[in-house]
């Protein structure tokens, strides 16, 4: 119906920072579980991504940004590991 509003209230900030702390708590006992390196990002990836619809888009599209230059940058350092690893492997 036009102009229906909806009967739930807003939400006040204790029930966000209620559920930041849940997330916080969830996100605590994932990485204490995680026991590769790749178990960590995965983990902290999954917590992003569950964080970011509920910013404005702008914030969303910001942050992911500068997520994604930094996992560039962290792929581009573990090539050079490899490729470092591999030459002192061959050396031998």
């Amino acid at each position: 119906m036009a102009g229906h509003r909806s009967s739930r209230p807003e939400q006040t900030p204790r029930q966000y920072e209620a559920r930041q702390q849940r997330r916080r708590a969830r996100m605590a006992q994932r990485m204490g579980a995680a026991s590769t390196p790749s178990q960590r990002i995965a983990a902290a990836a999954d917590h992003l991504r569950a964080a970011l619809p509920h910013l404005p888009a702008p914030a969303a599209e910001s942050i992911a940004a500068s997520v994604v230059a930094t996992l560039l940058e962290a792929v581009e350092q573990a090539y050079r590991e490899e490729a470092r690893a591999a030459t002192a492997r061959t050396r031998w």
